[in-house]
């Protein structure tokens, strides 16, 4: 980790007890690092939550203005989706159609005030008898079906946050074993309150389950922000004496993620000073020599695994598994492939080739000139591509198939 990122790392450790920073005001603090980093991450409304006055005395006003109007904007904006989500679960409730809520909805009551846990959209689970009956409700109360993906509808409305109505948890081509937690994780739902509507939500050990399965899915796709941990994290501190965590490890066995678990809660504990439960005092025993690795790579992912241009990319030819479950090529060999393209996948800009094969090194070199003239990336970005992106993926590949997922 780099100086902004410890320091942000104790900005965080202070939210997680209620404390302000104890950062010596004398400290070599780079503001401008820490908002960007905080923006990157989605925990700038946490992170300015907890500096004392002293130390916003050494941060320019120009800066800080901004930093505050921010916070307070994304403040208005959590409340506003709080009380829509309120409304559009009412209007559930009116149709008798039951409510899985997902993952803020839950999880934002952990933190010192609820709307320092930002959220970009609601995901709601319902059976799938109910799904058309809830598209319907949807569409009534003023929202559109924008898109649609394998597990999920999304629908967005003018003013608010899109809504992902969900049937079931996950895609399985990242989490085979996800219709094992779904079999057990039913029986243990329980009621929870979002303002006046009713609604459910997973049980405690199920939800710590889940926070998990959601970053291993993550981590094997593009990576996972430092706010996923900082849920878990709040979890584990705040409510981790009402959970069984013989059971919960035992069952993170069965799913799959047991390697992957352990690194995370070696990494609460490196990062933020959470204790390790008693039953599972023997986790702290466990190998270390990735920890570094995943916390490095938990930083340059941002919120949602998109943080660095060529992080971003090299995550995704780290991921080998195909569709079947089997083994696809080398990253590599990926790199190459995704320099020379198969033809007929390509768009119809290379309509040339596909109808002559023998204008297939034309079709290439077309399609790296126009990746080279692309302006959404800086010049810094496509050298760092050219020379890094391969190393850095089998190194994450390496970490992959170190947590066995």
């Amino acid at each position: 980790m780099d100086l902004t990122q410890k320091q942000i790392v104790e900005f965080i450790k202070s939210a997680i007890n209620g404390e302000k920073i104890n950062l010596n005001i004398d400290e070599q603090v780079d503001w401008e690092s820490i908002i960007n980093l905080s923006r990157e991450h989605k925990i700038e409304g946490l992170v300015y939550s907890v500096i004392p006055n002293k130390l916003k005395d050494t941060v320019s006003s120009e800066l800080l203005n901004l930093w505050k109007k921010e916070v307070f904007l994304s403040g208005i904006t959590q409340q506003r989706h709080m009380k829509e989500m309120e409304n559009v679960l009412k209007e559930l409730n009116k149709a008798n159609i039951d409510v899985l809520v997902l993952k803020g909805l839950v999880i934002r009551d952990l933190y010192p005030t609820p709307t320092l846990r930002t959220m970009s959209d609601a995901d709601i689970v319902v059976n799938e008898s109910d799904l058309e009956k809830s598209k319907e409700v949807l569409t009534r109360i003023g929202y559109i079906e924008y898109k649609q993906t394998p597990n999920d509808f999304m629908f967005i409305k003018s003013g608010c946050l899109p809504i992902e109505l969900h049937w079931d948890l996950a895609d399985d081509h990242f989490f085979k074993q996800i219709s094992k937690f779904e079999e057990d994780m039913w029986p243990n739902i329980l009621p929870v309150k979002i303002g006046e509507a009713n609604a459910n939500e997973m049980g405690l050990e199920d939800l710590a389950i889940f926070q998990c399965i959601h970053m291993a899915k993550h981590i094997v796709y593009r990576g996972f922000g430092i706010r996923h941990l900082i849920d878990f994290a709040l979890l584990v501190n705040k409510r981790g004496s009402e959970i069984n965590w013989i059971n919960f490890l035992d069952r993170c066995k069965k799913y799959g993620i047991y390697k992957f678990v352990l690194q995370v809660i070696l990494t609460c504990n490196a990062l933020f000073d959470i204790e390790i439960p008693k039953d599972i005092e023997f986790v702290s025993k466990e190998d270390k020599s990735y920890l570094n690795q995943f916390i490095d790579d938990i930083f340059e992912s941002g919120v949602h695994g998109k943080q660095d241009f060529v992080s971003s990319v090299a995550s995704e030819f780290a991921y080998t598994a195909d569709k079947d479950g089997g083994k696809n090529t080398s990253s590599f060999k990926r790199y190459m492939r995704f320099l020379f393209p198969k033809v007929e996948t390509m768009s119809d800009t290379y309509n040339y080739a596909k109808k002559h094969k023998v204008l297939y090194p034309v079709a290439w070199g077309h399609h790296l000139v126009r990746g080279i003239c692309n302006k959404d990336y800086s010049l810094k970005d496509k050298i760092k591509f050219t020379t890094e992106t391969v190393n850095v993926s089998q190194k994450r590949n390496d970490l992959i198939n170190y947590l066995e997922l």
